[in-house]
C-alpha cells in the first residue's frame, strides 16, 4: 500500500495519479508567476544596495556622491560594524564623514568595494539581504578585506530604502563559510 503524507491513499477520493499531476501543475504556474514578480521586486530591493556599492569608489579624481548615498537609507537609517566583540553604530552622515576626510587629506587615494554574492528575501515592505564583499584599497592587485553585510530595507512611498546595515569582515581566524562566496 502507498502512504501519501502518512496516510493510506486507498482511503482518499483522489488518486495518486490525478494528485500528482495537479501538483505538478499547480507548482509550475505558481513557481512561473512568482519568478517574474519577485525577480522585479528583488531588483527593485537591491538597487540601492548596488548603489551604495557603485558609489563607494575612489579612484582618480572620482570620489562618492555622499548627498546621493545618504538618500539611499530612511532618515534613521543606521551602519554598524563588528569589531572584536562589540557593535559600534553609526547614522550614514557620522560615518561616511570619516570617509570624506581620508579623501580629503589623501590618505584615501584608491578604494573599491563591491558585493561578490548576495541573497535577498522579503515579506510585504521589509526585506533583507545578505551580501558578501570585497574591497580593494590603495591597489587593485589584491583584495585588502573580504566580509559580510546585512542589510534590512524597507518599501516606504514605493521606494526601498536601506533602514540598516551591519558587517562583520573577514579574518584570519573567522573566515567566510563557502556557501557565502560561491554561486
Amino acid at each position: 500500500m502507498i502512504k501519501f503524507f502518512g496516510k493510506n491513499c486507498r482511503n482518499h477520493q483522489i488518486r495518486i495519479p490525478t494528485l500528482f499531476l495537479l501538483g505538478i501543475l499547480y507548482g509550475c504556474s505558481e513557481s512561473k508567476g512568482n519568478n517574474i514578480k519577485t525577480t522585479d521586486e528583488v531588483s527593485q530591493i537591491r538597487k540601492p544596495i548596488l548603489d551604495l556599492y557603485q558609489n563607494l569608489k575612489v579612484e582618480n579624481e572620482n570620489t562618492p556622491n555622499f548627498e546621493y548615498v545618504f538618500s539611499l537609507f530612511t532618515k534613521t537609517g543606521r551602519l554598524g560594524y563588528v569589531k572584536e566583540d562589540s557593535l559600534i553604530l553609526k547614522s550614514p552622515e557620522e560615518y561616511f564623514s570619516g570617509m570624506q576626510g581620508g579623501i580629503d587629506t589623501g590618505s584615501i587615494k584608491l578604494l573599491h568595494e563591491w558585493e561578490i554574492k548576495g541573497k535577498t528575501e522579503y515579506f510585504g515592505n521589509i526585506a533583507h539581504h545578505i551580501s558578501t564583499y570585497g574591497v580593494y584599497f590603495g591597489t587593485t592587485d589584491s583584495i585588502a578585506e573580504r566580509g559580510v553585510t546585512s542589510f534590512q530595507l524597507v518599501k516606504i512611498k514605493g521606494d526601498w530604502k536601506i533602514q540598516s546595515m551591519i558587517w562583520k569582515a573577514e579574518s584570519e581566524n573567522f573566515r567566510i563559510p563557502l556557501n557565502y562566496l560561491e554561486n
